[in-house]
């Protein structure tokens, strides 16, 4: 993450639900917190978003981060089994602009071999990083006028996806292959929260860019 004694850092909890403890674990806990890569400017999580006892919303987010999102969930729609535990998106600025690099998580359980197979069928081609083959998604034809960029699509042993564009995947997987500890700021930003709050968001960045953003 960010220096945060030089970043104006808010929004600890900016929604705090009222999931009981037997269905959310605490957010210090889950896996995916150890994938998101340092720098991250806006990291959201939401914990067992399909359940009736979790009423939290992801607050913070970006146009990138809603679109992954519902373009995720098109790519998901082959498996009849899919298995929602746990989603974290992060937004971090890269040379492309404020914010540019967008990244989504998601726990649970996948048919990595009937997703990829379907989206291979509908134009997506395959690559490979670090040994696990990754999806390389062409934008949507709804979304060509907004976005021209590729993203890339991991499923690491049917248990984690990981969706964005290729800068900030190839970072998440880099962290998967050397089994990187959850980034230490982070942990102990999150580790205030009470254990059954299931959505939070943290914001880590320049008061100049919060304030443009807000605005």
């Amino acid at each position: 993450m960010l220096n945060l004694s030089q970043v104006f850092l808010c929004g600890l909890a900016l929604l705090v639900s009222a999931a009981i403890a037997s269905a959310s674990a605490a957010p210090v806990d889950g896996d995916l917190l150890k994938l998101v890569p340092g720098g991250a400017q806006i990291v959201s999580g939401i914990s067992d978003p399909g359940t009736s006892s979790s009423t939290g919303r992801l607050l913070v987010v970006t146009e990138n981060n809603n679109r992954d999102y519902d373009d995720c969930l098109a790519l998901l729609g082959v498996d009849g089994e899919r298995a929602i535990n746990e989603v974290i998106e992060a937004a971090a600025s890269s040379n492309t602009g404020d914010l540019s690099d967008h990244l989504l998580l998601v726990a649970g359980h996948f048919d990595r071999l009937g997703i990829f197979k379907a989206a291979l069928e509908n134009g997506s081609t395959r690559a490979e990083y670090n040994g696990e083959q990754v999806l390389v998604v062409k934008p949507f034809d709804r979304e060509k006028h907004s976005m021209n960029a590729v993203r890339w699509l991991a499923i690491l042993k049917n248990r984690v996806l990981v969706f964005g564009v290729p800068d900030i995947v190839a970072r998440t997987l880099d962290r998967y292959e050397r089994n990187e500890p959850a980034d230490a700021i982070l942990i102990q930003r999150i580790a205030r929260l009470h254990p059954d709050v299931n959505s939070w968001s943290i914001i880590a960045m320049p008061p100049q860019m919060l304030t443009a953003h807000l605005a």
